[in-house]
């Protein structure tokens, strides 16, 4: 039991009631951001071993759709996810909410980087020596066959060591974006049971 009676979840009472529904909506986001960046690793790496250019035109095949329809909500939500913070912060006053708000903010500086590294990698085709081809196994053999000279997206060459970069990039701020998440859930629970006692 905490110290107001009620039983002790981990998660002190919030000082009011407008903490406690901004608190509950920011809980809200964080698990909808979890399964978000689920859908986004499953359907990343399938990307990764089986990606294929599309014809202009065509639709793109549901593995990519639901990475792009993710990775879209995923910004929409972390953005929500930063205000309810940002709102529990203020109703609080403590410094709790104010580390959330921070995380929150980095979070989604993360969903950002890995948003516009994600938008350079579709490609159209690749240089293979002297001859272009249009088809691969994947993201990852475009990037790191050493055959690849050049990677075609939107009708424009892209150096290798480019699109490479892009790819590492892209990997590592997906990385971030689930370690921050982790750090977040952890630090708002972590953060709450320090101040209930």
């Amino acid at each position: 039991m905490d110290a107001v009676g009620a039983p002790d979840t981990g998660l002190a009472a919030p000082s009011s009631p407008a903490a406690d529904r901004w608190r509950r909506a920011f809980l809200v986001s964080l698990g909808v951001m979890g399964l978000l960046v689920s859908v986004l690793a499953v359907t990343g790496l399938s990307l990764l071993g089986s990606y294929q250019p599309t014809a202009p035109g065509a639709s793109a095949p549901l593995d990519r759709g639901l990475h792009q329809v993710a990775a879209t909500l995923l910004q929409a939500v972390v953005l929500l996810a930063a205000v309810c913070a940002l709102g529990w912060s203020y109703a609080t006053g403590r410094t709790e909410g104010r580390r959330t708000w921070i995380g929150a903010a980095v979070v989604l500086a993360l969903v950002m980087a890995a948003s516009v590294s994600g938008d350079r990698l579709p490609f159209d085709g690749l240089g293979l020596g002297q001859v272009a081809v249009a088809t691969t196994d994947g993201v990852w053999p475009a990037a790191f066959d050493g055959s690849v000279r050049f990677v075609a997206i939107d009708g424009r060459e892209v150096a290798s060591s480019a699109y490479r970069r892009d790819v590492l990039l892209h990997l590592a701020a997906g990385s971030a974006v689930v370690v921050g998440l982790a750090a977040l859930a952890r630090s708002v629970r972590g953060g709450r049971s320090r101040s209930g006692g």
